[in-house]
């Protein structure tokens, strides 16, 4: 009975539909053409800022480290943002064409944490326009990448994420995804997002799994704070992987954005034999208040675990808002993020990256220079085909770039790596510290097409 929990239980809001795009097939093509561009669009303001610079850095390392060539071409890059304050790049100077690509309409729900709707479809426009795109490496966000992938599909345009963990955006999982997903974000046809990291599903098989051979939790809830379009999905879908794991949910009203409130919330959860919680995505006063309640309330011992969107200090450090450090010493929260020496070539990369000058390597740079890489390794193999650019979203899409890179590989179904591995952080003096790498044995059943 979805008495206790509606996020997990009521529909999900339209996603964005992309208008279809009238463009000069003649302006997409490579021929003779000597320079190729690869794009970034990352959040450069805000809480992310620092995360989007490391994926930057790892891109420009890779570049830097093949001498901006790959094969016969030279390979720019230009690093645009797509949060509130606009980063001014040459981007505008090289896009051309006369394609008339149309933008689609805003995300599901109000952007959460630092990108914004205009930022993001301004700059997969430009990329989209610009004869010389190849790839595209971003968005970090699910929301933003709603916005970004149809117009880049419409263009043949493969798409790098390091991020936007929605499985929506390249399976249909019943009861978690939306109505005809993925295929309204592919108007264009085949498959065009590549994702770096493991998706929702995941991550809530890892947090299942966790909870039940980990601690003594027995009987789990579940409240999305924020507004990511991501937070209500992956409630839902931990709510039906719980099963899978012999855990029993409870299905609550949403607790609301008022404090008051909380305490009796977390009163009526024990009562319910609930006895460990999951909070799902951003960190807000209303989900910090939450955690200082549930902590209060819940059986003594019951785990507290933040999804990947609150695993920050700005929910664990009370000196940056977070909880009370009594409090932040119960919490755990996943995260697909691990250590670099733990990625294959991960202790390669940040032995070579240290050398160069650039301090201590982050899994945000590793995925960078991964995804930089693979886009660098696909256009070496472009050999003498016509269009560049269909060159290198085939040669990624059909895996033989990442095959070759001997690093993990694509399905050519749907852009999911193959790698299932999730990391469970433990705070410890309000900070996030790496605690166990989990391989989820049982995963909900993803459907690639919609």
């Amino acid at each position: 009975m979805c008495a206790l929990l509606l996020a997990a239980c009521g529909a999900q809001a339209p996603a964005s539909r992309a208008t279809p795009v009238k463009s000069d097939r003649a302006a997409v093509k490579h021929r003779t053409r000597q320079t190729l561009v690869i794009y970034s669009s990352l959040p450069l303001s805000g809480p992310q800022r620092a995360s989007s610079l490391q994926i930057e850095r790892g891109i420009e390392f890779a570049l830097s480290r093949a001498g901006h060539r790959a094969g016969r071409f030279r390979v720019a890059y230009r690093p645009l943002s797509d949060s509130l304050r606009r980063v001014t790049t040459s981007a505008s100077a090289s896009t051309t064409g006369r394609g008339r690509l149309t933008a689609v309409k805003g995300p599901r729900s109000i952007p959460a944490g630092n990108w914004q709707a205009t930022a993001t479809v301004d700059n997969a426009v430009a990329a989209a326009r610009n004869p010389e795109t190849v790839a595209y490496i971003g968005e970090l966000d699910s929301g933003a990448t709603e916005l970004s992938l149809p117009i880049l599909n419409q263009a043949g345009i493969v798409q790098l994420t390091p991020g936007s963990g929605y499985p929506g955006l390249t399976d249909k999982v019943a009861g978690v995804t939306a109505a005809g997903e993925p295929g309204r974000f592919y108007p264009h046809g085949g498959p065009t997002l590549l994702r770096l990291i493991p998706d929702d599903v995941v991550e809530a098989a890892a947090i299942m799994d966790f909870l039940r051979h980990d601690t003594s939790c027995t009987h789990v809830a579940a409240a999305a704070f924020g507004t990511s379009v991501s937070a209500a999905p992956l409630v839902a879908a931990i709510q039906r992987t719980a099963p899978l794991y012999g855990l029993t949910f409870e299905a609550t009203a949403a607790p609301g954005t008022n404090p008051k409130n909380y305490y009796a919330y977390a009163v009526a959860l024990r009562d319910h034999g609930v006895n460990c919680a999951v909070l799902a995505g951003s960190v807000t006063r209303a989900a910090v208040a939450f955690t200082e309640a549930l902590n209060a309330q819940l059986p003594v011992g019951s785990a507290i675990l933040g999804t990947s969107g609150l695993c920050n200090r700005a929910w664990s450090d009370h000196a940056r808002g977070g909880v009370p450090l009594k409090v932040a010493n119960a919490l755990y929260c996943a995260t697909p993020l691990r250590p670099v020496d733990s990625y294959l070539g991960g202790r390669s990369f940040a032995r070579l990256y240290r050398a160069a000058g650039h301090g201590r390597a982050t899994a945000y740079g590793y995925y960078g220079d991964l995804a930089a890489r693979l886009v660098l390794k696909a256009i070496a193999e472009t050999g003498s085909s016509p269009d560049s650019r269909h060159a290198v979203l085939t040669n990624l899409v059909d895996n033989f770039t990442s095959t070759e890179l001997q690093t993990y590989g694509f399905d050519s179904a749907d852009g999911e790596i193959s790698s299932t591995y999730y990391e469970i952080d433990k705070v410890v003096g309000g900070v996030p510290a790496v605690y166990r790498a989990l391989d989820p044995p049982s995963l909900l059943t993803e459907t690639a097409g919609g």
